[in-house]
């Protein structure tokens, strides 16, 4: 059936980039990257080090801001230790954390930002309906389809400093403007719906 989530992206009047600055109270720059890590147990200790690395990294590009989203669940206190809180308050220009978006901020900042990092769903199931690239990071998406938007790396900084370089070619930059998002196209909803009429119809439950 798709994604309901292209459905819900589709439906929902995004905000322009001045009302964006306001709602998040932060200056976009002319490059702006989308950070989303989601705990994974059996993985804690080696997705730590890589963050914390690769925050250390992107400290160093004054070029760019790093928007970073919470972790779901109960388990945020593993993935926002004393040492990555420092090196938030040390680039408070250009890093900002924000908890929480809700629907119609957290799309309009996808609308705007030039890549998502991270390691969740909607890197892989939304972000390639605005025509951007993410870099997913771990094991934590394997076996769900992807659009050619998505690169898959491990937790290894080389890897990801080498697939900063990929998306920021002119070749992939074709792919993710022709990519096709295969979790939809605002339709998923209304198959859902007649596929269930259907069936009750036909007392198929």
């Amino acid at each position: 059936s798709g994604g309901l989530g292209v459905d819900a992206i589709l439906s929902t009047k995004l905000i322009n980039k001045a009302q964006l600055e306001k709602e998040i109270n932060f200056k976009l720059k002319k490059k702006n990257y989308l950070l989303t890590f989601h705990p994974e147990k059996n993985n804690i200790n080696k997705q730590m080090n890589f963050i914390k690395n690769l925050l250390k990294y992107l400290s160093k590009k004054k070029e760019l801001n790093v928007i970073l989203t919470a972790p779901n669940s109960d388990l945020f206190n593993n993935l926002k230790n004393k040492e990555i809180e420092k090196i938030l308050k040390k680039n408070k220009n250009n890093f900002k954390y924000i908890p929480s978006f809700g629907n119609k901020i957290y799309y309009s900042l996808l609308r705007q930002v030039d890549l998502v990092i991270g390691n969740s769903s909607s890197g892989i199931c939304e972000v390639p309906t605005f025509k951007k690239p993410t870099i997913n990071i771990g094991p934590r998406q394997n076996g769900r389809p992807r659009s050619k938007s998505v690169i898959d790396i491990n937790y290894n900084l080389k890897e990801f400093i080498s697939s900063l370089k990929k998306v920021s070619t002119a070749k992939f930059k074709k792919k993710v403007i022709t990519c096709k998002n295969p979790y939809g196209n605002r339709k998923s909803s209304y198959f859902i719906y007649k596929k269930i009429k259907y069936n009750l119809n036909r007392n198929n439950f």
